[in-house]
């Protein structure tokens, strides 16, 4: 009799464990898993000028900044790397020029030469419009970078970090004013790339050479941690932070919004420079009513720390803010940021400082809805001697 109600115990425990097909339907299936730290595809381009005053593109394994001295294109090869490669470009003989917004790229306007550089996911397309012969009938192109020249060939010029990848620039074209193309001579000698023009050249001549980064792994993604998440209902989106190590010694802040199903609306960048930045946080503020804002703290250089916003609908971020300043400020640096937003649309920031004179503080400021973007209240000190701030968001109008 006991073997028989044994055996009944475990029957009914396997049925309930097993339940027939005749049973009440499951609950709604949960969404699909979102890849958050997929590879970035495409061209972003910061009209907001870095720590560094240049102004910092990416692509999908390149970064490129200009400034008035010329352009500058880093290559990508893997969060693994131990630096960055960049090549300097820099026209011979040319004066110092303010690089102008064209599109996906930027343009430099000198005196009968115009330097362009159109991003494209894959590479930077640099093209020279010339309204008349150039002096020596060649352009001569000053090249800055720690890569070896490891010689030319039918793709163009060879730039190799051993192990990693290399630079190809490739061998220029000269189209003529009525579309006429023809292969030009392009070598490198003594630090610069030499683009011999024809004699009999037709003017305008438009001379375009191609400049793509080669990896090893090609197909690596780059290293992503430290995520952070916030939502706004108004919008009923999605955002997430997070860094984006591109070498061991250059971590950007990356930045997608989600709808409220988990697709994926767009990628920008709060900092892509040739800096660390890191340790990011990211609130929403604003009511079920109205489109709300998203708002990024992160520290950067290992002093700063930043702050950027972004419409919950808009295209891109607007400007940044140096909350905190390391190197002014007693020579302290700033830690572990936290953000957290209101109803109102107002942020508050905390974060911490610390310096080797000074005990570590928990420092607060406020940045306002109504003073415009990114504007900031008095900082304030609440903490002597803490490391660790954290801060949660406004549930009600007060």
């Amino acid at each position: 009799m006991l073997h028989l109600a044994l055996m009944r115990v475990v029957s009914a425990a396997l049925l309930a464990q097993h339940p027939s097909p005749s049973a009440a339907p499951a609950g709604p299936t949960p969404p699909a898993q979102v890849l958050v730290s997929a590879p970035f595809h495409g061209v972003w381009i910061d009209d907001e000028p870095a720590r560094d005053g240049r102004l910092w593109c990416r692509g999908d394994r390149y970064k490129m900044s200009f400034g008035a001295d010329g352009a500058a294109f880093v290559p990508l090869f893997s969060s693994r790397t131990p630096q960055h490669y960049p090549l300097t470009f820099h026209l011979a003989g040319a004066a110092a020029a303010t690089p102008e917004r064209r599109g996906d790229g930027y343009v430099f306007h000198r005196d009968g030469i115009e330097e362009r550089w159109d991003l494209r996911p894959d590479g930077a397309e640099q093209s020279f419009v010339l309204q008349r012969r150039p002096v020596g009938d060649a352009l001569v192109i000053e090249v800055g970078t720690v890569l070896p020249f490891t010689g030319g060939d039918s793709q163009g010029l060879h730039f190799r970090a051993e192990g990693w990848g290399e630079v190809v620039y490739g061998n220029a074209f000269a189209i003529e004013a009525n579309g006429d193309r023809r292969p030009l001579p392009t070598t490198f000698v003594d630090g610069a790339i030499r683009i011999d023009v024809p004699a009999d050249a037709r003017y305008p001549l438009l001379v375009d050479p191609f400049v793509t980064t080669i990896g090893v792994a090609s197909n690596e993604a780059f290293d992503n941690r430290n995520p952070d998440v916030a939502y706004d209902a108004g919008s009923d989106r999605w955002c997430v932070v997070m860094e984006e190590r591109v070498s061991i010694l250059d971590t950007d802040i990356k930045v997608r919004r989600f709808d409220g199903a988990g697709t994926l609306l767009d990628t920008d960048y709060f900092e892509s420079s040739g800096t660390v930045a890191d340790q990011p946080a990211v609130a929403a503020a604003g009511t079920r009513a109205s489109v709300g804002t998203f708002c990024a703290a992160w520290r950067e250089a290992s002093l700063d720390i930043v702050v950027r916003r972004i419409g919950a609908t808009q295209s891109s971020p607007q400007n940044v803010r140096r909350i905190f300043n390391g190197s002014v400020i007693l020579q302290s640096f700033g830690l572990r940021p936290d953000i957290a937003g209101s109803p109102q649309g107002d942020y508050l920031l905390v974060y911490s400082t610390d310096a080797t004179t000074l005990l570590p503080t928990i420092r607060f400021d406020r940045i306002t809805a109504s003073s415009g973007a990114g504007s900031l209240g008095l900082p304030n000190v609440i903490g002597i001697g803490c490391l660790t701030p954290s801060v949660a968001n406004a549930m009600a109008p007060d």
